[in-house]
């Protein structure tokens, strides 16, 4: 698959995500792919389970914005800008997502790499 394309299809996707909509995001996913959260101890594995974390997610309180995003024909990285709200305060970040491809362009292993990944991690729960 071309790169332009994967380029242009994870950022329609990670948009909708964002906006509350994880089925194009899920159609990008391999079946066996493995999935880091910023901060976690381990990953999540599997489409089934990504799935069903994306799909049962509490009310976030935070928004984000993609950036960019570069593609290899191994690799794609999407730089994120963030946002998170409380009552009390408003906390923004970036990030960088770093997506492995298997040869048809799916996603079998994402990365996220802050510079401050405690703070953001903390404030995301």
């Amino acid at each position: 698959m071309p790169t332009n394309r994967i380029a242009s299809e994870f950022r329609v996707a990670r948009e909708a995500l964002i906006a509350g909509d994880p089925s194009r995001f899920i159609r990008l996913l391999a079946e066996d792919v493995e999935l880091w959260d910023l901060g976690a101890a381990e990953p999540i594995h599997g489409r089934a389970a990504v799935v069903a974390r994306l799909t049962h997610r509490p009310d976030d309180r935070g928004s984000a914005d993609v950036h960019d995003v570069l593609v290899s024909d191994e690799h794609l990285i999407a730089l994120i800008h963030g946002r998170v709200s409380t009552d009390d305060e408003s906390f923004s970040y970036s990030t960088a997502e770093i997506h492995h491809l298997d040869e048809a362009g799916q996603l079998i292993k994402r990365q996220v790499f802050a510079s401050d990944a405690r703070a953001i991690s903390d404030r995301l729960g």
